[in-house]
């Protein structure tokens, strides 16, 4: 290939560089484009709602799509065209992208394939994401991209339109494709969203939001054909925001794709987008994260015009080369649909965290892991015994030891120990910064073989921990040393079994060890870091102390296990207690706390 050719072909947005990864390669088909105007009948036009009939007009909704798929070329045509867009902002002018396309091609004669429906975000345009709409279309999609009324560049209106009808623009187009287009297979359907598109595809998943504009109408199911959604960076989970309940996030059945920056100032990365990834359990999920990037990662590059911040911001990010971004993009979503709507298993070994398909020396500043959907416990039932109590073994024998209301049975500094909400509260302010780490320790007993099951939660530079088998410091008050069951709101070593003014790390997050004397702890066994299980709100714990092994659990997952044979330095019963930890100003909430001996 010539360089001459090379640079033509780099040009285009939808054919990555020489440094992509594998799967964001152009597919093997030419690929055709047309413009389609749909109409949705009769729908609640929210701006206008009446709220002395408490009712919405009824307007015909015009929505306008751009539809790219496997074509037929003419001999001798050339797969170019032209989009014209708008620049977002204030003072809004056209501009064009060039598209490597053929305006009204054939399709390709005698063969379905996969519908893939993109939804740009607040506002967009449908030509927004063409370096990805083209690039799937050349692998054997059949890719609609929406112009969402009163959400496209150059005609905003206020946000309730975009609010209450993302979701239903998207259902509608489906069903419309489906229904019209013989070169689509509608049994085979996906959804990408970027940003408020993002939005659009979790509802349309299933995740009903707690509220709506009034006067909204959204549908309760999802469509039965849609097979899987990719939300990049998708709005609506962040606070103070907060539009889905976890209920809600985990009606979400189908695979889903997030896709975020871990520095995204829009959407939220641990409170919003990795928080609703966490929270689809029902979901067989993926997560891809741009380590230092905002919110930019779903669109096209900026065009090659004088542009003021103002505008280039809204295409670019302050870190990362578009194009690069781009690439990635169009290889982890690759990957995800041909796996979830062609049924190709080879696709499963690019999504397992381990970045397959990067160049050498090119897989960093990426980060990609995967979760599955909680496995549902089965009970066998037998005729011959009885049916099993209406409450859980596995809260047999705990015993409530937080009243919820006083810290009546624990002993702490009331200056940094409080009951707020049903949970004990540990707070340090500007005010009460502290010398030496302090406690809330428990008084009703010394535990020897023991399991102890709370919830937590904690800011995000807080430092706290769990104490157990502790015994108190006689020159300080409030202070233990014994086992913790570490945990910080920056997730790097919660878990971890660390021995406070004693023996320190005995085992780090993902390890099984055995600690002899004043020999480092051998490491028995290790496990993948199990940090993807923590979750940004509240967390369940549960230590088991049971003769020389001690076990942590977060979630229901093994953080770390310690045998201790150190017949010298062990403890085998002691005090238990809660930490503020010194250190800047922080907060950490305990609930729930049962124990079992």
């Amino acid at each position: 290939m010539s360089v001459l050719l090379l640079a033509l072909l780099q040009a285009f947005f939808s054919v990555p560089g020489v440094d992509s990864p594998e799967l964001a390669a152009w597919g093997p088909h030419p690929v055709g484009v047309r413009t389609l105007d749909l109409v949705n009948p009769a729908q609640p036009d929210v701006l206008a709602f009446n709220k002395e009939t408490n009712q919405a007009p009824l307007l015909d909704r015009p929505l306008k799509v751009e539809l790219w798929y496997p074509a037929l070329l003419p001999a001798g045509a050339e797969a170019r065209t032209v989009y014209e867009s708008t620049l977002p902002g204030r003072n809004p002018r056209p501009f064009t992208i060039d598209g490597k396309a053929l305006r009204d091609a054939a399709p390709l004669p005698n063969q379905r394939f996969p519908l893939v429906i993109v939804s740009h975000g607040y506002p967009g345009s449908r030509t927004f994401l063409s370096y990805l709409t083209e690039n799937l279309a050349s692998k054997g999609y059949v890719v609609a991209a929406i112009d969402h009324t009163d959400s496209v560049f150059g005609n905003v209106k206020p946000f309730p339109s975009t609010l209450a009808n993302r979701s239903n623009d998207q259902h509608f187009t489906i069903e419309s494709l489906s229904a019209s287009q013989p070169n689509i297979d509608p049994a085979r359907v996906a959804i990408i969203g970027y940003s408020m598109g993002g939005y659009g595809a979790l509802i349309s998943a299933g995740a009903l939001p707690t509220r709506t504009p009034p006067g909204a109408k959204l549908r309760n199911e999802p469509n039965p054909n849609l097979k899987a959604v990719v939300a990049i960076a998708p709005w609506g989970a962040q606070p103070p925001v907060n539009l889905w309940e976890p209920a809600a996030l985990a009606n979400i059945k189908v695979p889903a794709l997030f896709l975020a920056g871990d520095h995204d100032d829009i959407s939220g990365f641990e409170q919003g987008v990795r928080k609703a990834y966490h929270q689809a359990v029902n979901s067989p999920r993926c997560l891809l994260v741009y380590e230092g990037a905002r919110h930019n990662i779903g669109g096209n590059p900026p065009p090659a015009l004088p542009l003021d911040f103002a505008t280039k911001e809204s295409f670019d990010e302050p870190v990362w080369r578009k194009d690069r971004l781009n690439a990635i993009n169009q290889h982890f979503v690759s990957a995800f649909l041909d796996l979830h709507l062609k049924g190709d298993e080879s696709r499963r070994a690019y999504l397992d965290g381990k970045l397959k398909g990067f160049q050498r020396r090119w897989a960093v500043g990426v980060q990609q892991s995967c979760l599955t959907p909680a496995p549902v416990a089965h009970v066998p039932k037998q005729s011959d015994r009885p049916e099993p109590a209406p409450s859980p073994a596995d809260e047999l024998g705990f015993v409530s030891q937080f009243d919820g209301k006083t810290l009546a049975g624990w002993d702490g500094d009331p200056k940094y120990w409080r009951v707020e909400d049903g949970a004990i509260v540990g707070e340090v302010t500007p005010e009460t910064l502290l010398k030496n780490n302090t406690f809330l320790i428990w008084r009703g007993g010394q535990p020897k073989d023991f399991e102890l099951k709370l919830d937590y939660r904690i800011t995000a530079g807080g430092n706290s921990g769990i104490n157990y088998r502790s015994s108190l410091l006689p020159d300080r008050p409030y202070a233990l040393r014994g086992y913790q069951c570490d945990i910080d709101g920056k997730q790097a070593y919660t878990g971890q079994n660390y021995e406070e003014r004693g023996r320190l790390f005995l085992a780090l997050r993902g390890q099984t060890t055995r600690v002899l004397g004043h020999r480092k702890p051998q490491i028995v066994a290790t496990h993948a870091d199990p940090k993807e299980h923590l979750l940004p709100g509240w967390n369940s714990v549960h230590i088991i102390a049971r003769g020389n092994t001690l076990i942590h659990l977060i979630n229901g997952q093994l953080m770390s296990m310690v045998i201790d044979d150190d017949l010298v330095g062990r403890a085998t019963q002691g005090l238990i207690g809660v930490q503020v930890h010194v250190g800047p100003p922080m907060k950490v909430e305990y609930r729930n706390l049962r124990l079992k001996q």
